[in-house]
């Protein structure tokens, strides 16, 4: 397509860039719970439409369709046909990850036809990504000098992605392209080697170990493909590697980032990925159904607020395992395909045209190659747009034109694609500001208005929020509060808390390992007395959770309801609890009761010891003694 002229190519595009990397900040997105998630992909799809838009009506040559933009469509449509081949719970998580492939596959038609000539990145486009990650550089910079330790403590400098890692990823897309425009610029170098250094500077800070490993291995490829720094490049990444030295030669940060818990954790969650895959190999468990199926095969090994169901895990951190479990082998194969055929067409340019062009934008190719497999650039936005503009670039010399697809009826496809994202980015981000306010109102236990915001909020858009609850959950918790709070005795039986009960049934249908909802059925149950009831919801509530505090504490009373206190001991001891729920009222008192009606022949015979004289025990010693043999226990299973 024509160029557009040097005077326009220049600060527009960094201007833009800017602004859409604020638009976190707008105060009309800034209060949301991941105020760059939706608003950047509501933003960066609107720029995606004015420059389709803007080619349709000013360039008249032939458009190019590359063999991969079908495989690309292919991917997302085959998610969107998941919805007739396997058990959709959650309808809004398949639109919006189904949505969210369709609109790339516009990202990745513009990239191949909006560009310089030689098939190299528009001038535009790549101003708009340097001035992108110039705003995100600037503005952690500015947020890392006003944290408390953040050097010591990154992950509270939230910056405008709302997490170090986000904020690195983005940055980190932007680097290559910043690079190319140093050395395709004269008049601005000093500019752009400016940016290039809050950019380097900014990753090393946020101590993100994919993101670092991913740029040297994308430096390692572009040089061994032939790209030689020049002498000032050289000097330029001496100092980086001085200052990163610097940094990590603290023993903080060196425990660290040396500490294997979250690659222990993430050996989790590539596991249950596969569990996934094998039980539905072909189709896969539907796009955006990871976060609710993930649960059913154990939580146990995860983060304590995991366990506990306050937050949840929402992706396998692994793009390719990502699609694999949810699209099964026939989404992973298109997705596997359109990487290495990506590589396959970059390596063809690289060795016709040894140019910083085609070293820039493999080592974007790299970059995100290397991320997607210890974390999700799929899912953002602020990766993944540029990275398809890009890809597109890459592509599009390699493939022609396919005669019978004519400029007037594939620009309307592609903007029917780009309006498509908007809109369910749109909706996403109403959903999140309406979840909000169900939030607050369940925080508050309003028990008049949870139910009347759930009802506003909920629609097939809107099933979970940010954490993963299904907002019908919180109208079950509603129902709860305004009962128990109109309730002059305190007692409840069989008749009490129906709507409640009807309202957490939903939220299984919607999400069935939900732990959260499991553990207050749970509570339900033993509110009314039936305690068989409790017991089996309690029994599955462990069964994904072993380890959930307040499950193991609600399964040990309801035990005792039961008569069976040496089950109820037997679960109290291998309770995983943190010191603080072991002072609670409530575990004190269900530990004295379950060692005092425990049969004297129990053949457990650690309880045997603890209760051999607890007639000549007061409560407290009898406590202590179950404690240190706890404490002990725990002891021998660590060493």
């Amino acid at each position: 397509m024509n160029e557009l002229t040097a005077k326009e190519q220049h600060w527009p595009g960094l201007i833009v860039g800017g602004v859409m990397a604020l638009i976190p900040s707008f105060d009309r997105f800034s209060e949301l719970g991941d105020p760059s998630h939706w608003p950047l992909q509501l933003g960066w799809s609107l720029f995606a439409l004015t420059l389709i838009v803007y080619s349709f009506v000013k360039f008249k040559q032939k458009i190019v369709i590359p063999n991969l933009l079908l495989v690309w469509i292919a991917l997302a449509l085959w998610s969107f046909f998941g919805y007739f081949l396997t058990d959709i719970h959650a309808i809004s998580e398949w639109k919006l990850a189904s949505f969210r492939y369709l609109g790339y596959a516009a990202f990745l038609f513009l990239g191949s036809n909006f560009k310089e000539q030689k098939g190299i990145v528009h001038p535009f486009i790549a101003n708009t990504i340097v001035g992108f990650g110039a705003i995100i550089s600037i503005y952690y910079l500015i947020d890392f000098s006003t944290t408390n330790n953040a050097l010591t403590e990154p992950y509270g400098v939230t910056g405008l992605m709302g997490h170090k890692n986000f904020n690195a990823s983005a940055i980190a897309i932007t680097i290559p392209i910043t690079v190319l425009m140093v050395y395709k610029s004269q008049k601005n170098k000093s500019l752009y080697l400016f940016i290039l250094f809050l950019g380097v500077i900014s990753i090393i800070l946020t101590q993100t170990r994919s993101i670092v490993l991913a740029g040297l291995i994308s430096v390692i490829i572009t040089t061994f493909s032939g790209w030689r720094p020049s002498k000032k490049v050289w000097i330029a990444f001496a100092s980086i590697v001085f200052i990163a030295t610097a940094i990590l030669s603290q023993p903080k940060i060196q425990e660290r980032l040396l500490d294997p818990t979250n690659l222990k954790i993430r050996g989790i969650f590539w596991g249950h990925s596969l569990d996934m895959l094998e039980s539905s190999p072909v189709h896969g468990i539907g796009s955006g159904q990871w976060r609710i199926v993930f649960p059913k095969y154990g939580l146990e090994g995860t983060n304590p607020s995991v366990a506990e169901g306050i937050t949840s895990e929402v992706r396998p951190h692994n793009d390719f395992l990502w699609i694999l479990s949810e699209n099964g082998i026939i989404g992973f194969g298109l997705f596997t395909f359109f990487f290495i055929f990506l590589w396959i067409s970059w390596l063809k340019k690289i060795r016709e045209n040894k140019s910083i062009d085609q070293y820039a934008s493999g080592a974007v190719l790299v970059i995100v190659t290397t991320y997607s497999f210890f974390e999700f650039p799929i899912e953002r936005m602020a990766i993944y747009g540029p990275f398809m503009l890009i890809a597109g670039s890459i592509i599009n010399k390699e493939i022609k034109s396919i005669n019978f697809v004519t400029k007037k009826f594939i620009y309307p496809v592609i903007i029917m694609f780009l309006l498509s994202l908007s809109y369910a980015s749109f909706k996403a981000i109403e959903a999140d500001r309406q979840n909000q306010i169900v939030l607050e109102k369940n925080s508050n236990r309003d028990a008049k208005n949870i139910g009347k915001s759930v009802d506003n909020a909920i629609n097939s858009w809107n099933e979970l929020d940010r954490y993963g609850n299904p907002l019908i959950y919180f109208s079950g918790m509603g129902s709860m509060f305004g009962e128990a709070q109109k309730s002059n005795t305190g007692k409840f039986g069989p008749r009490n808390f129906i709507k409640a009960e009807k309202f957490f049934m939903e939220a299984l249908k919607i999400h069935p390992n939900h732990v959260v909802t499991l553990f207050q059925l749970g509570s339900l149950y033993s509110y009314r007395g039936e305690f068989n009831k409790a017991e089996k919801t309690y029994q599955t509530l462990l069964k994904i959770s072993p380890r959930h505090p307040g499950g193991q504490i609600a399964y040990a009373k309801n035990l005792l309801e039961l008569d069976k206190p040496e089950e109820s001991a037997r679960v109290l001891i291998s309770a995983f609890l943190n010191p603080a729920q072991y002072k609670t009222e409530n575990y004190v008192k269900t530990v004295i009761r379950a060692l005092r009606r425990c049969p004297k022949n129990t053949s457990h015979n650690g309880l045997k010891k603890i209760i051999k004289n607890r007639d000549n025990l007061n409560d407290q010693d009898l406590f202590n003694q179950f404690q240190a043999f706890k404490a002990n226990k725990k002891k021998e299973r660590n060493s």
